[in-house]
């Protein structure tokens, strides 16, 4: 089975995204259906976030005078997309299933409707001042919509309305960044990219918007930067068998579980700047 992509959405692994100038989202596509006939969560993320990138399309291009932007929803839009994505896969006859993680900016506020253990961050002036809380069944399971009878509804996703202020970072990523690196971590590894040390005895803050200076490509190429610093990091730590601490190996062994090191898995990471409001 063939789909067509018009570059809706992108895949990394069984990992999914898409971006638009007012929207992002992500898919994780479970891992758990790799060993097992007739399945695909690859293209099922996939599909999803393509669906769900093609609804937002289609309402913002809606001429109904009536119809207010502002009022859109990524809830709404997810349950179209998760019936299309459906559809989707039993004509390819495959089974699959992913969390899904969307957000729409709207105005000075970012909308935002996750299901599972990907997530959102939004940092300002070097510090977290939003994330989202994963949802798991237990440990290692997940939230996630999907073609089986008993797999969750987009109606469990939770939802957030953020105020927003320009030069704000959001960093929407898979479980393979918040697996590997701790808060401080990602805080960390973005304020080098931001403000690199030239010096080891004089380190000067850069603000986002300083580096930026009004400048949407600059501010492009900046989230290009700090996306590829964070996917690079956490990649590094996924590999690492000697590393004392990840937030998995934390995790595990709150479970009374033996685990040591990172987590072995796709890394996905969509950063942007607020530049307009």
């Amino acid at each position: 089975m063939v789909f067509k992509n018009n570059d809706l959405s992108w895949n990394v692994g069984e990992d999914a995204f898409f971006y638009r100038r007012d929207a992002i989202g992500l898919g994780d596509g479970i891992g758990g259906w790799a060993n097992k006939k007739n399945s695909s969560s690859a293209l099922f993320s996939k599909r999803l976030m393509y669906n769900t990138h093609y609804e937002i399309s289609k309402d913002e291009d809606s001429e109904d005078d009536q119809y207010n932007k502002n009022d859109s929803s990524p809830v709404k839009f997810l349950k179209n997309a998760i019936s299309s994505t459906l559809e989707d896969m039993k004509e390819a006859k495959l089974k699959g299933s992913s969390t899904a993680c969307v957000a729409l900016l709207r105005g000075d506020e970012l909308i935002v409707a996750n299901i599972g253990d990907s997530g959102l961050t939004i940092i300002r002036d070097g510090e977290m001042v939003f994330r989202t809380e994963e949802q798991q069944h237990s440990f290692n399971y997940p939230y996630q919509l999907g073609t089986e009878e008993n797999s969750d509804s987009v109606s469990n996703a939770q939802t957030f309305r953020i105020k927003v202020k320009k030069n704000d970072l959001v960093i929407l990523a898979s479980d393979g960044l918040y697996d590997n690196l701790f808060d401080e971590d990602i805080l960390e590894e973005i304020e080098c990219v931001i403000s690199p040390p030239k010096d080891e005895e004089i380190v000067e803050y850069v603000t986002i918007e300083q580096k930026t200076k009004d400048c949407k490509k600059a501010a492009l190429s900046l989230a290009e930067e700090i996306s590829a610093a964070l996917a690079k990091r956490a990649y590094k730590v996924s590999l690492d068998p000697d590393c004392t601490q990840s937030p998995f190996q934390f995790h595990a062994v709150y479970e009374g579980l033996y685990y040591h090191g990172g987590k072995k898995d796709d890394i996905t990471v969509v950063a942007a700047i607020i530049s307009e409001l």
